[in-house]
């Protein structure tokens, strides 16, 4: 397909939403070659970044569509991740006094024979 460029790769990767070996591919050249002319162009990593943040929205707005629509497996995983500081967490922290580290010690255990108490 020809000599990558700057703009051939840009476009490529906008196309291909930031994946490298699919924008390599529509270069025709190997995720290799792609890779290595991303590391002489740092601006095309910035390019690949920026596609990452569009499917990041993409997804924002079918996560809201789903919580709009009453999802509840949806609004279950969001209010775990969003809400934490709600109290939304099934994740359990266990520390010691003002978190601190655990503290473990011995447990005496004894074995009692209840017919042969004293009264």
């Amino acid at each position: 397909m020809g000599k990558l460029s700057i703009v051939k790769a840009t476009k490529a990767l906008r196309e291909h939403h930031g994946v490298i070996l699919y924008a390599a591919e529509a270069c025709g050249v190997s995720r290799q070659t792609f890779w290595r002319f991303m590391q002489e162009h740092p601006e095309l990593e910035e390019v690949r970044q920026e596609c990452d943040e569009v499917l990041l929205d993409i997804g924002d707005k079918h996560i809201t569509t789903a919580l709009n629509a009453g999802d509840m497996k949806t609004i279950r995983w969001y209010q775990e991740r969003k809400g934490k500081n709600r109290g939304y967490n099934t994740r359990v922290e266990q520390t010691g006094a003002d978190g601190g580290p655990l503290e473990y010690g011995a447990v005496e255990r004894r074995v009692v024979d209840p017919e042969n108490t004293e009264k």
